[in-house]
């Protein structure tokens, strides 16, 4: 072997880890970020997972957070560069280690290139070498141990399987597929031994497609060996596993961490067991067929492995199979005058050579093919399945190594001269003048120049967009959008903080503001985090708990008398019933609301054009280059052919990210400029935000309305139940916020009022309906809906005004009997908080005249006047009733409840005699009853109260009134039994209990006197 040969792995090593640290951002991307947070300290959680990578980044923790994103996208480009390394030495391994030494040095070195190129260009691979994800490093392990395993196939040193071993549980601790596949490592660990012993005993070399039963009969002859071997590797990969317990370990250490040491190893163990739940949901119960399609892709790169070599052919020819070996007779190197094919067998006939041979061809083009990512792609089709994108490192590597397996067959075999062919054939007299040898090193040359440079020109715009728009660039923005002072920067979204975490971390204001994740406020080791970091109260000694909503907010009250407090993007909750957002550039002040919360203060001029200063500046010189250009028809044949083979550019899922997050922001900006009544600049806005992202669902409807106003087309609620049935559930309308940020459109601020008003958010539903009042003017149901919250917190003469709108609306149409009574009770009700029962009671007497033969609203009246104690008006309109229906079993009982409440019972009586005559309804018994008690009629009463206990209705207050006439005969005793049934009976802490109560305490007290 040469010395370049011999060098090459490491040479790779070094121009991959050169390219990948050219290529690698500076800051975090999308795909690093998550980490980044973790091993910076941004994000507060711990790592539950990936001990490995947890413990060979230590070093980087102890740097400043500014130097965590840089360091950690190194350490991924040192990783690739390794896993590249490691390529590399096992193509050489795979096929060649033992070859003829006076081949072509080209045939050595391109299958390498070819599968560094494939495998080391590929989108994903390239894009996890430059933005730590973790990924690399968890594939890194399995990668490790096919090397060491081929490596023990030449070397024959147990150290080597040892090696792979320990790797492989240090590998389970990091890659699930490691996990799933522990027994076919075992297996293949075994199979290695007995090809190793076989080849050792035969002196000669085992190949992979011998029969079975040769294999049965090696394992079962070499069993002892393996069982000993199986049991030393079984150690060995416990050990390498044992990592796994270092971040439960280093969890329970950490005295900010609220959770016990059970709770840390619970959360590791959780973290695993939801990992494997997830794929099998995924992949076995979800679509089942989606697991034998990546069954069926991945036989690619296996197949093409699997091609059998077929050992050399002796010089003599010998008739016998080439897998039949027979022990002492070693196989002989092949001769110049031996052609030796990619597929070849002594046996085999023409027509099954060439079989085999287009086979391989196709394999090989399948393979450099699939490095592409095309839309027929494993990788694609899961996402399209499943709706996530996986890295699939490990398909990227088996089938770089499948290509390279077949191309080096091909250059091998080219090397040697074919044999004599029967030239009277004509064809294949044509096919022995073609210089097969001479053209095998061009044309691999020339694939691996079209892969080099497919690859290249497809990916690497995007590989490098990163450094050209840096995801910290959001933070950024947010950070020119502070004044100057000091605070707190609030928001629910993690991703977006750490971005902001990111680019604070590089900024002077570091030390003055605070970045706060409002979803871990109310924990106490969080605040004590924060007071850390900002001593401004953020735990004082009574909030040394972990804190209600209520007390979270209270508390934020406390900090923002002293700081000024920020949110970095639109949200909503229950914080902003006591909070508004005001914005300031890209991000939100938060301020209390005043006694008037409903009412906002109307953003200064000066503040709304410097805002639009802002915009326009950061649209020109940052957004505008991130507007996704249209997608144009293929411009040639080679365009059109290779889209229908599914051929799809590198997506830049950083860009569409960062203009995802900016199209928010615009709409935000947008909502507020309509608000204010600009209604052009909020249109342009709208249409800025759409540009950078087509599907933002809440500027898309926010821009149709406020095209249609600009256009006098008026707006209104028709299609409330069209949106409700496309939405299927007004809880979507806080997921479509947080993707597409506010709206401003009268359906959809209507719906949202009354899902805050579900969820008791009462400013901000009042805050939605007063804007769908302005929107949709003329429509009653938002004003009927700010009456109620108004009525709820006793803003009487909001109430009224409403309710005179409503009704001045209304007049000369067709009114709604239910919004008719339901403004009437509202409005009594707000005049009786007001101790004016005169006006209460004219707007009852109002819904009244507009309804008069409607008894369910007569009836709902009536109620309301007896439940302010206004007898006569709830009288007069029973006698009304009664003047049309005098049988009405139900005016004539409510007639005999107000004669008993006004303390007439003796005029009750003869009103009851005659609701009993016509039926024997119990509330009318129940109510003579009574009425006879108050007469002193205990006879007469207790003939009914007999009668009600035989049915067994009212048990409670008919104990109570049996007790009342027992004590009335001085039958204390009897009187006690009854206090006692009618306690146990009746609702505790009601009127009549408190009653009976007192009454029996009373009795037990005098029979203790005597």
């Amino acid at each position: 072997m040469s010395n370049l040969t011999r060098r090459l792995p490491w040479l790779i090593v070094l121009g991959a880890f050169v390219l990948y640290g050219v290529a690698a951002g500076h800051g975090v991307t999308i795909h690093s970020l998550t980490i980044t947070a973790k091993l910076a300290g941004w994000d507060w959680m711990p790592m539950v997972g990936q001990p490995f990578l947890w413990l060979l980044t230590l070093p980087l923790q102890l740097l400043p957070s500014v130097w965590v994103p840089l360091g950690l996208n190194f350490f991924s480009a040192a990783t690739s560069a390794v896993t590249l390394g490691l390529l590399a030495r096992t193509v050489q391994l795979m096929l060649w280690e033992q070859w003829v030494e006076n081949e072509n040095a080209w045939v050595r070195t391109l299958p390498i290139l070819l599968a560094c190129s494939l495998c080391g260009l590929e989108f994903n691979f390239w894009q996890e070498a430059t933005a730590a994800t973790g990924e690399m490093l968890a594939f890194l392990p399995l990668a490790t141990v096919i090397w060491m395993m081929l490596e023990y196939r030449i070397r024959h040193d147990l150290r080597w399987l040892d090696g792979a071993a320990l790797v492989w549980g240090l590998g389970m601790t990091e890659n699930w597929l490691m996990q799933l596949a522990l027994p076919a490592f075992i297996a293949g660990m075994a199979w290695v031994k007995v090809s190793s012993l076989t080849t050792r005993t035969n002196q000669m070399e085992v190949p992979l497609y011998v029969t079975a039963e040769f294999w049965l009969e090696r394992f079962y002859f070499h069993r002892l060996v393996l069982l000993k071997l199986l049991g030393r590797l079984a150690g060995l990969i416990f050990a390498g596993f044992l990592i796994y317990a270092l971040l439960p370990l280093a969890n329970s250490l950490n005295s900010e961490l609220p959770s016990s040491h059970g709770q840390v190893w619970l959360a590791s163990l959780k973290y695993s067991k939801q990992t494997i739940a997830q794929l099998h949901h995924q992949f076995w119960v979800v679509d089942r067929m989606l697991l034998l399609t990546t069954f069926l892709y991945f036989l690619v790169p296996i197949l093409s492995c699997l091609i059998p070599r077929y050992g050399w052919t002796p010089v003599n020819e010998s008739k016998a199979a080439p897998w039949s070996f027979q022990p002492g007779q070693p196989s002989q190197p092949p001769g110049k005058n031996i052609f030796i094919g990619i597929i070849h067998r002594n046996a085999a006939t023409g027509l099954e050579n060439w079989f085999f041979r287009g086979l391989c061809a196709v394999l090989f083009l399948v393979s450099l093919w699939l490095a592409f990512d095309p839309t027929t792609g494993l990788r694609q089709i899961i996402f399209h399945q499943l709706g996530i994108s996986m890295p699939l490192l490990t398909f990227d590597y088996f089938n770089a190594l499948g290509a390279a397996y077949l191309i080096g067959n091909f250059l091998m075999a080219s090397q040697n001269e074919p044999p004599p062919v029967d030239t009277g054939i004509p064809w294949r007299k044509l096919l022995a003048k073609i210089p097969w040898r001479h053209l095998a090193i061009p044309t691999t040359i020339t694939y691996l120049a079209l892969v080099i440079i497919g690859l290249t020109e497809r990916n690497a715009p995007v590989i490098f967009s990163p450094n050209l728009h840096p995801l910290q660039r959001f933070g950024e923005l947010a950070l020119e959008s502070l004044p100057t002072g000091h605070g707190a920067m609030l928001s629910d979204q993690p991703q977006k903080l750490s971005v902001f975490q990111a680019a604070l971390s590089q900024s002077p204001k570091a030390k003055d503001w605070l970045a706060v994740d409002t979803r871990l406020l109310p924990w106490v080791s969080y605040r004590a985090t924060l007071q850390r970091r900002q001593p401004i109260g953020w735990l004082t000694e009574e909030t040394r708990h972990d804190l209600s909503t209520p007390e979270m907010i209270r508390l934020l009250e406390q900090i923002a008398q002293t700081n000024r407090l920020f949110f970095l993007h639109p949200s909503s909750g229950t914080l902003f019933e006591r909070f508004y957002q005001e914005p300031v550039g890209s991000i939100y002040e938060l301020k209390l609301r005043d006694n008037h919360p409903v009412e906002l203060s109307p953003l200064p001029t000066s503040s709304i054009a410097a805002n639009e200063t802002f915009w326009t500046t950061v649209w020109q010189k940052e957004l505008s280059p991130l507007v996704a250009e249209p997608a144009l028809p293929p411009a040639n044949w080679w365009q059109k052919k290779i889209q229908r083979l599914g051929y799809i550019p590198a997506p830049q899922l950083q860009d569409r990210w960062l203009a995802d997050w900016y199209s928010v922001a615009l709409d935000g900006w947008g909502v507020a400029l309509q608000r204010q009544g600009r209604w052009p600049e909020a249109k342009q806005r709208f249409e800025q935000a759409l540009q950078l992202n087509t599907n933002n669902y809440s500027a898309q409807i926010s821009l149709a309305c406020n095209t249609n106003i600009q256009s006098g087309i008026n707006q209104g609620l028709a299609n409330v139940n069209k949106v409700v049935n496309q939405l299927g559930n007004t809880k979507r309308l806080s997921l479509v916020m947080k993707s597409s940020g506010p709206f401003d459109e009268p359906v959809f601020c209507y719906l949202l009022g009354e899902w805050y008003q579900q969820n008791g958010q009462w400013w901000q539903a009042a805050e939605q309906f007063e804007r769908t009042r302005i929107l949709a003017p003329g429509v009653t149901a938002p004003e009927l809906a700010l009456a109620k919250i108004y009525a709820q917190f006793k803003l009487n003469d909001r109430v009224h005004q409403l309710v005179s709108h409503i009704h001045e609306e209304t007049k000369n149409i067709p009114t709604d009997r239910a919004q008719d009574l339901e403004m009437a009770l509202m409005e009594a009700d707000s005049w009786l908080s007001q101790t004016n029962a005169a006006n209460a009671s004219s707007a009852l007497q109002f819904v009244v005249q507009q309804h008069p033969d409607d008894e369910q609203i007569a009836n709902r009246v009536i109620n309301a006047y007896l439940a302010f104690g206004d007898y006569a008006s709830a009288n007069r309109l029973i006698r009304a009733q009664l003047a049309k229906t005098p049988d009405d079993v139900h005016a004539l009982n409510s007639q005999a409840a107000i004669l008993l409440q006004s303390g007439e019972p003796a005029a009750a009586i003869p009103v009851l005699d005659h609701v009993l005559t016509l039926t024997n309804l119990v509330a009318a018994r129940l109510n003579r009853a009574n009425a006879q008690i108050l007469c002193r009629h205990f006879a007469a009463a207790e003939t009914d109260y007999r009668e009600l206990e035989k049915i067994g209705a009212e048990p409670g207050r008919v104990s109570y009134g049996l007790a009342t006439i027992a004590e009335h005969h001085h039958d204390t005793n009897q009187a006690v039994g009854y206090y006692q049934a009618s306690l146990a009976n009746l609702p505790p802490g009601t009127h009549l209990w408190r009653q009976a109560s007192v009454h029996l305490q009373a009795l037990e007290a005098h029979s203790e006197t005597k």
